[in-house]
């Protein structure tokens, strides 16, 4: 089989081999536990955070975001997710998303959330 790399702290990502766009991926996947990644707010306009917490490197560096630089990206995104799909993964990105994703829905469906869902407020405004 394929000698998958497992990173960030609980090695709980799966980086294919063969992944030459690793270098692509946020930072934050190899440094945080999804399972305990919390965004700082105060890095966000009106501290509403965009993206999962997950800016690209090309938005933490300084990338020119040229054509050629783009054209680049995306060929190398095309072939490493081949590598993934053939193992019904996604790329190491979404694989964290996907866990930040499973926490926020169990915590919407929590009793806490479930309990405060069942009143109504209702506010005049005059």
């Amino acid at each position: 089989g394929v000698g998958w790399l497992l990173v960030g702290p609980s090695k709980n990502i799966c980086v294919h081999p063969d992944d030459k766009s690793t270098h692509m991926y946020s930072s934050i996947i190899y440094t945080e536990d999804p399972n305990t990644y919390v965004p700082d707010r105060t890095e966000y306009t009106d501290e509403r955070v965009e993206k999962w917490g997950i800016e690209p490197p090309s938005s933490q560096e300084g990338d020119d975001g040229g054509i050629e630089s783009f054209i680049s990206k995306m060929m190398m995104s095309s072939n490493t997710s081949r590598d993934y799909d053939k193992h019904d993964l996604e790329n190491p990105e979404m694989q964290f998303i996907d866990v930040l994703i499973g926490r926020r829905s169990k915590y919407n469906n929590s009793d806490e959330i479930t309990e405060a869902m069942k009143f109504t407020y209702v506010v005049r405004i005059e």
